[in-house]
């Protein structure tokens, strides 16, 4: 079974991204409103990816991201960062190791691709990349 964590406060886009991963890997995700939360649940847990929004409450996606790359344990777990900033004006992104980058508004058809790289093939139908945030 496919364990995914998400780390986002706003609701509707928590709501969203729940959605997606539950129709793309079969499995509801746990959603974090917090980066505190998020880390502390990662380290105790060690879920097959992780899914974050850089801006959150008590820690950022960025920092996570360090955190969970830099130690041994954690550092082969797949990390999405998901931004409103794009990629190349995100400070610390390039040092933060992060394995896959979204912009928001998150489309459905690439957090769909994007969990495809790291779980292979899995199924996807139309109504699963066709989605938006709402």
């Amino acid at each position: 079974m496919i364990t995914v964590f998400v780390g986002e406060d706003d609701p509707t886009q928590a709501l969203y991204i729940k959605r997606v991963v539950t129709k793309v890997t079969g499995k509801e995700p746990r959603i974090f409103k917090d980066g505190l939360s998020l880390y502390r649940a990662i380290q105790s847990e060690r879920p097959d990816v992780i899914i974050s929004d850089n801006v959150l409450p008590k820690m950022d996606g960025v920092d996570i991201a360090r955190l969970v790359k830099y130690h041994e344990k954690t550092s082969t777990i797949p990390f999405i960062l998901v931004s409103v900033i794009q990629s190349e004006q995100l400070e610390g992104y390039d040092e933060c190791g992060v394995d896959g980058f979204l912009s928001k508004p998150v489309k459905a058809a690439e957090l769909a691709e994007v969990l495809e790289t790291f779980f292979g093939s899995l199924v996807l139908d139309d109504e699963v990349t066709s989605e938006t945030p709402g």
